[in-house]
């Protein structure tokens, strides 16, 4: 690897919200929590991180 020079990506779903989770609550939500159909790249040494975050509080209001 010594040479190499790439950019870090960060890729977000949608997901699944539940305020408390086990295990077969996870197992019940996997299509929702797999979906990639609704998807953001984010570039953490751009800064976006504080829109990742931003983007996670808003899907559980």
């Amino acid at each position: 690897m010594a040479g190499r020079i790439a950019r870090t990506f960060i890729t977000d779903t949608r997901g699944a919200y539940l305020s408390e989770w086990t295990i077969d609550p996870v197992a019940a939500d996997m299509d929702p929590i797999c979906d990639e159909s609704e998807r953001w790249t984010f570039h953490p040494v751009e800064n976006d991180f504080v829109e990742n975050i931003t983007r996670s509080f808003d899907l559980v209001r």
